[in-house]
């Protein structure tokens, strides 16, 4: 009998990073093989994290026929698949709907991340799983786009701060489609969710570089392939926290795809331009560590050189800081923010949000208990606020 334990994980990650990487070097499947055979594979426990991981559709894919897989592994990956699939399909067919009737009115939309990823690169949506659908407009015509989803039956939740405070200090909402389960669209006119990162990377050059793709059996718009490869770095590195197997093999498999004709000195100059430099270094390190990317000459180098801003690096640090509380999350996008207009109506915005939202935010069955409200409001958030602080005391 075989005792599992931290190794096997880590045998795991590896037998996964080796199947994975095999979509474009074929000896690496050949190594999966060998670690089966030397029983270094937890097969059950494969399949829980491959399935959590939104992997098991690329892990079956790539070890469908394999006579040296257990059937009952096999069986969990092929179930895996199939369920994908019959999502990915149903969620296709909702993109497909939303571009159509975004494109009758006249809005232009760049579909991102994996509602385009799965159609484009990987040539399969049932082998990149998503659970809602990102697609960015112009700012200016968000309120159109929620007009025409409106009156198509999509609905949006909750009540804004204060009117028009959504579309100053965020970068997306979302609208959910009346059929049932409800599809998430996220309506994006920002790339990325910090405010710093709002002020700095404008829209602009990444619709200037857009490509004509075909999504969702839809003509569409997807980003550049190095305004692609800068979007995903920055939201695998700082949304997710350059954590998740699946984020990172995007990047991974759009670099081998199409390396040779990747503009790289562009990405480090709009790296530089963006403040993104540490995501790059970061992703450019692990698919060289981890994924053994096959980067052009004087790539890995040239990246390596590259210096982040002290602004960069003080606003990296407080967006991946371990314990991230609603009040340290509002100071440090306070923070952040490049100017003291911008800085003041967002301050007077959550200490003083609309009657309108109190009331949802608070369950209020009554205008008469707004009064208390706002102090319980502040009350909560200072309590939060000397909590954490204590804590980092202790430490």
């Amino acid at each position: 009998m075989v005792a599992w334990g931290p190794a096997a994980e880590r045998d795991n990650d590896l037998f996964v990073r080796l199947c994975l990487r095999s979509r474009w070097e074929a000896a690496a499947l050949d190594e999966a093989a060998k670690m089966a055979s030397q029983r270094r594979v937890d097969w059950s426990l494969l399949c829980e994290e491959v399935r959590a991981g939104g992997l098991a559709p690329l892990v079956y894919d790539v070890l469908r026929g394999s006579q040296w897989v257990p059937e009952t592994a096999a069986a969990c990956l092929r179930d895996s698949y199939y369920e994908t699939a019959t999502f990915a399909g149903v969620m296709s067919v909702e993109l497909g709907y939303v571009l159509r009737l975004l494109e009758k009115a006249g809005l232009p939309v760049i579909v991102l991340k994996g509602a385009a990823l799965g159609d484009t690169l990987y040539g399969n949506s049932a082998l990149r799983p998503m659970t809602d659908l990102d697609l960015l407009l112009h700012d200016r015509d968000i309120s159109a786009a929620l007009d025409v989803l409106h009156r198509n039956g999509y609905r949006t939740t909750g009540v804004e701060v204060r009117t028009g405070h959504t579309l100053e200090y965020e970068n997306e909402l979302v609208v959910y489609s009346p059929g049932t389960p409800p599809m998430a669209v996220e309506l994006h006119w920002r790339l990325l969710d910090s405010p710093f990162y709002q002020d700095r990377v404008g829209a602009s050059w990444f619709w200037e570089t857009a490509q004509p793709a075909l999504v969702a059996g839809t003509g569409a718009l997807v980003l550049g392939m190095e305004a692609a490869i800068l979007h995903l770095s920055a939201h695998y590195v700082l949304h997710h926290r350059a954590q998740g197997v699946r984020w990172i093999y995007d990047i991974a498999l759009l670099v081998e795809s199409f390396g040779n004709d990747i503009d790289w000195q562009l990405v480090f100059d709009k790296a530089k331009e963006f403040e993104l430099i540490y995501s790059i270094q970061v992703v450019v390190q692990q698919l060289v560590d981890d994924w053994q990317v096959a980067f052009p000459a004087d790539v890995v180098s040239a990246a390596t050189e590259l210096t982040a801003s002290e602004e960069e690096q003080r606003v990296v640090h407080l967006l991946l800081s371990e314990q991230r509380p609603v009040v340290q999350r509002f100071w440090s996008d306070l923070s952040t923010m490049s100017s003291w207009r911008r800085r003041s109506s967002y301050l007077l915005a959550n200490l003083f949000p609309s009657p309108a939202y109190m009331q949802d935010r608070y369950d209020l069955h009554s205008r008469g208990l707004l009064p208390l409200a706002y102090p319980y409001r502040w009350a909560l958030g200072l309590g939060e606020f000397l909590t954490t602080r204590r804590k980092e005391d202790d430490k």
